[in-house]
């Protein structure tokens, strides 16, 4: 574990964590946007083109576990080697001519993406142990930005070339990402603890914290997909919003994540993780019921807001209370862990 980290230091680990955020966001939500044309293009029925959406999904969930187990051994080389391998798996994805070989290379895109995410937090309590909250919610905001950037940006250069190239593009900020992981945060090493670590997972497993904190993942993710996932049908078809006007909330709900995240580390700092944990499931679930009987629009889009910010305020107290439990030597296979619970 390092010790007192300098300020400059933890600048530069705060912008390098930031781009590693906007690098998974970006290579991840390529296909969304190009669904359509990979279809026509591999010839594919609905059927085939959801599974593509499936398959990273898949191998995310499956490396959770593994990258979580490297993260607590070798830090910032395991975000390295993950940043490194998730550009090469997208670009090759971009390769493919048939479905079989497109699924093959979204599954393993997927496992290499897992080991993005759980690395960071590892580093992050390692370096931050005072404010981690407030430091995973900052290293959110590029995931945020490419959620916001990454849809119109894939649509135009397909349009004005090919698919193709839009996934590849879709793969650069991770080579990148690597090299200034690998040169930047070289100094940030985490060592293995000198406990079993068959009799840490035995108490790991055995911890009632792990399970409601698990199913406290599998409904913040679940929120998460479900409102991004059905909210603009919803608005279309029940409550009489345009297309477009319905299909903006998406990018509205990526808008207010450059709130929310922040606004959820912070409060975990300032307020306790499981204060703001339980606060934000309440509003969650109350915004939820008005959402269902509210036919006014005006009232709508605060509901949205709403609901957008909360499910954003999640994901810091969720992951950053683990070393508080679990300590800081196992909060790398924790998360991985907690992440599986997650993308289930």
């Amino acid at each position: 574990m390092l010790g007192k980290v300098p300020q400059s230091i933890k600048k530069r680990i705060i912008a390098q964590l930031i781009f590693a955020q906007f690098s998974l966001t970006f290579a991840n939500t390529v296909l969304s946007p190009l669904l359509v044309l990979v279809k026509n293009s591999l010839n594919l029925d609905y059927s085939g083109a959801g599974f593509l959406i499936a398959a990273y999904s898949l191998g995310y969930s499956i490396g959770q576990i593994p990258w979580g187990y490297l993260a607590d051994r070798f830090g910032s080389k395991a975000l390295a080697l993950s940043l490194f391998s998730t550009g090469v798996t997208s670009f090759l994805f971009g390769t493919s001519t048939s479905f079989y070989e497109a699924s093959a290379w979204r599954i393993i895109n997927g496992f290499a993406s897992a080991g993005i995410f759980v690395p960071t937090i590892r580093i992050i309590v390692s370096s931050f142990p005072k404010s981690k909250g407030t430091v995973v919610g900052i290293s959110s905001l590029g995931s945020s930005i490419a959620t916001i950037l990454s849809p119109p940006l894939f649509s135009i250069v397909a349009t004005v070339y090919d698919w193709r190239y839009s996934v590849y593009l879709s793969s650069v900020p991770s080579f990148i990402a690597s090299l200034f992981v690998w040169f930047r945060l070289r100094n940030v090493t985490i060592k293995e603890g000198s406990k079993s670590v068959a009799k840490a997972e035995q108490n790991l497993f055995s911890n009632k914290e792990f399970w409601i904190l698990g199913y406290g993942q599998f409904m913040r993710l679940g929120f998460q997909y479900v409102l991004v996932g059905w909210l603009p049908t919803f608005l279309f078809e029940t409550r009489s919003f345009s297309f477009l006007i319905a299909a903006s909330t998406v990018s509205v709900i990526g808008v207010i994540s450059l709130l929310g995240n922040p606004l959820g580390g912070i409060l975990a700092d300032k307020i306790g993780h499981i204060k703001i944990t339980a606060l934000s499931f309440v509003c969650l679930a109350v915004g939820s019921v008005a959402l269902a009987f509210t036919t006014n629009p005006l009232l709508l889009w605060v509901i949205v807001i709403f609901q957008g910010v909360f499910i954003h305020t999640l994901r810091a107290p969720l992951f950053t209370i683990l070393p508080d439990i679990y300590g800081v030597d196992r909060a790398g296979r924790a998360a991985g862990y907690q992440n599986t619970f997650a993308s289930l």
